[in-house]
């Protein structure tokens, strides 16, 4: 129940930690498993379609929850960098504030995806295999 399983990829299903709200989950397994700041933009909508495929596939949630969170998660990411103590190593910081700044960035993208996940005819002008 708590791996998700593709024929490539195995991750444990984070919504089920309930520390925060799933909407919050869903985007933090998605900043850990598809986003990777040495990746191009369409390998990294890529990973997101096929995440975000896989996961409605087993739980039936809306798209407008779905929605709703990507600014959920931006808003506790941001905050969370205000915690940061004056010797605390900040590399970690800056990769995640790279990919806040890319999920704002790149929100239109996301929105058209997962406006798209329903369709069984999602399009897949994505050409990259993860």
């Amino acid at each position: 129940d708590n791996i998700i399983k593709t024929n490539k990829l195995m991750c444990l299903d984070l919504d089920q930690t309930c520390i925060f709200p799933l909407q919050y989950e869903i985007y933090r397994a998605i900043s850990m498993i598809c986003y990777d700041e040495n990746f191009d933009d369409l390998k990294i909508l890529h990973n997101i379609e096929h995440f975000l495929k896989g996961y409605k596939s087993v739980y039936h949630i809306s798209n407008e929850y779905l929605l709703e969170g990507l600014d959920l998660f931006n808003y506790i990411s941001l905050n969370s960098l205000y915690c940061l103590g004056i010797d605390d190593d900040i590399s970690y910081a800056k990769y995640k504030f790279k990919m806040i700044q890319w999920l704002i960035e790149n929100k239109d993208s996301i929105i058209d995806i997962i406006k798209g996940v329903n369709n069984e005819e999602t399009n897949s002008d994505f050409s990259y295999s993860i």
